[in-house]
């Protein structure tokens, strides 16, 4: 069956012409408000240890000094001490505990105050050392998923036609998500309902993910993201901050 080939427009009204952004305004003079400029009454700022460590076994976490620091509220274990496979950070900069204070500079504070007894494990740092049979375990499953192979046509009859058959390896560094503006989340509580200002793309992702992690009604919350500087897909979700 034939289709029918669009042809390019005589005049486009959109292509190759200059389109005043909606919000171009408010970002170009700094009226445009991000999650990072939401402040609201009687507000807390939280602050987040993360490992030292690329792989390590937390033996312990002591929040006491923490816990009796100025300014402080809150102080929450994030890594799950009752079992110890369960109490195993997989990389540098992964969160052990966190914060709350009156202020940023007391939530800081009181961060260094948090005391953890670490069992430093081996670590890979390449792809090639993981999949050797004598590499650490990283998950309890091991380091090797299995893939997915995509085929149309016959493939073994396209080799034996080919004039030449050119086989190799190829790879790439690792490419990860650099916004200017960084996760961030604000959220206040109205009774059992909760307002979240959110560094998101995903206003109804963030929504559910919130509901699902608090045990509330999707209804009972609601997500606001007015602007956000980047996230080339890695501002889906509340994350764990």
């Amino acid at each position: 069956r034939g289709c029918a080939v669009p042809s390019w427009p005589a005049a486009p009204e959109l292509l190759g012409k200059p389109t005043p952004r909606v919000d171009g305004p408010a970002k170009a003079t700094g009226r445009a408000r991000y999650t990072y400029d939401i402040h609201r009454p009687g507000m807390l700022y939280a602050r987040i240890l993360r490992s030292p460590h690329a792989h390590a076994r937390v033996r312990s976490i002591d929040l006491s000094a923490a816990e009796k620091a100025p300014g402080v509220k809150a102080v929450l274990p994030i890594v799950d001490l009752s079992k110890p496979e369960t109490a195993v950070v997989r990389y540098q900069g992964e969160e052990i505990a966190a914060v709350a204070a009156e202020t940023e500079e007391q939530a800081r504070d009181a961060v260094r105050l948090i005391k953890v007894d670490y069992e430093v494990l081996p670590h890979l740092a390449t792809v090639e050392q993981a999949m050797r049979p004598e590499a650490p375990r990283v998950f309890p499953e091991g380091n090797v998923r299995a893939g997915s192979v995509e085929e149309e046509g016959d493939i073994e009859a396209g080799f034996k036609a080919a004039a030449h058959i050119v086989e190799g390896v190829y790879s790439t560094q690792v490419q990860t998500h650099v916004c200017l503006e960084t996760h961030g989340c604000v959220c206040e509580w109205e009774g059992d309902r909760l307002t979240a200002w959110v560094s998101t793309q995903a206003v109804h992702g963030t929504r559910e993910g919130f509901a699902k992690a608090l045990g509330i009604p999707q209804a009972n919350v609601r997500v606001i993201t007015e602007y956000m500087g980047g996230g080339f897909g890695s501002k889906f979700g509340p994350d764990v901050q």
